[in-house]
């Protein structure tokens, strides 16, 4: 579960007046429905079968980030693959109880470890049952990481729109007015 939907759910459940605001939330690179196979494939490769699986770091790129020779990323993201390397779920109820909007991408038809494509992406917006607004959809050519590819230089530009939505509307007491 990504950790930031964790402390949205948690900011939303604590009751006691809070010391500073959470306005939003913006999400990517985690999925519904993941794709058995792909860890089932590597697993099978295995000797032994442990409960996660780390990637030789050369490896890891390529499924992460894709090829270098691609030229879809900055190369210093690829010098950091150790820090990243963590296995992630998804938790529905930690989903269901954030109360704030929601900005989600999942990489199009380059994503290794979740499925892909509309219905996913709706799926996985659904879920944020409590929020006022979440805005969804597909990061063309984007790949697992995506906020470490060329790709993403688009999409910070609509986050820090969202942001902004986000902090006025926080402002003046209308969570619903996010577009």
């Amino acid at each position: 579960m990504p950790s930031g939907t964790i402390a949205a759910a948690l900011y939303a459940a604590d009751g006691a007046a809070k010391a500073h605001s959470l306005s939003g939330l913006v999400i990517s690179g985690v999925g519904t429905d993941s794709i058995p196979e792909a860890k089932a494939k590597i697993r099978n490769m295995l000797k032994e079968k442990p409960p996660t699986i780390s990637f030789p770091l050369d490896y890891e790129n390529e499924i992460m980030l894709r090829s270098r020779d691609q030229g879809l990323s900055d190369p210093e993201p690829y010098k950091q693959s150790e820090a990243l390397d963590t296995e992630m779920s998804f938790d529905e109820d930690y989903a269901r109880r954030v109360q704030v909007p929601v900005m989600y991408g999942l990489a199009e038809a380059v994503e290794p470890f979740w499925k892909s494509g509309d219905k996913y992406v709706q799926d996985f917006a659904a879920v944020f049952e409590k929020s006022p607004r979440v805005k969804r959809g597909l990061m063309l050519e984007a790949p697992h990481y995506a906020e470490l590819s060329y790709m993403f230089k688009g999409r910070y530009a609509r986050v820090f729109g969202f942001s902004m939505e986000c902090a006025i509307a926080t402002a003046i007491g209308r969570l619903e007015i996010i577009g």
